[in-house]
């Protein structure tokens, strides 16, 4: 079961990899390569993201969002999901920079996430802000910020809806 739950964590500080410029052949986690957000990244490869695409799937069929110390009950499938989706993606690309270790989601943006997510009808025992200073960075400079990846989403959504109105009308 421990093998289970560390396999499915949430591991953004993991530094046993050094940091490699480029990214590409992803399906699930395409938006980090189109969009090239990041250069640089610990684990990008198809089975980096393959991993993405499992974690985020045992988040939603358990209800919970796993770190090596903690779990937090949330609803991963029905709440923000292109967030949760980015968040697995970064857990297993593993995005850096040279000029320090890791780089991680935003302390506040991991925060927001949860709060506006968690299930509150299981019990718990860490608070949003208390589970996010595990997997998060207070440092503004050095973190990732989730909304990027929802609002480029949204637009490809948005995008997509247009094209289908228009060819309807036709």
């Amino acid at each position: 079961i421990f093998e289970r739950f560390r396999k499915h964590s949430i591991d953004f500080l993991s530094v046993s990899r050094s940091c490699q410029p480029g990214c590409s052949d992803l399906n699930f986690c395409r938006q980090f390569s189109k969009e090239r957000l990041f250069h640089s990244y610990r684990s990008c490869s198809p089975s980096a993201d393959i991993a993405a695409r499992i974690v985020l799937s045992d988040w939603e069929s358990n209800k919970r969002v796993h770190h090596p110390l903690a779990a937090m009950p949330a609803d991963v499938e029905n709440c923000r999901y292109d967030a949760w989706k980015a968040l697995a993606c970064v857990s297993q690309l593993k995005p850096c920079h040279a000029d320090y270790q890791s780089v991680g989601i935003c302390y506040d943006d991991c925060v927001s996430l949860l709060s506006d997510c968690l299930d509150k009808s299981v019990s718990f025992g860490y608070a949003p802000a208390e589970f996010c200073s595990l997997i998060s960075i207070e440092n503004e400079t050095k973190c990732i910020r989730l909304s990027i990846f929802e609002d480029k989403l949204s637009e490809r959504k948005e995008e997509k809806e247009d094209e289908k109105g228009r060819s309807e009308e036709r």
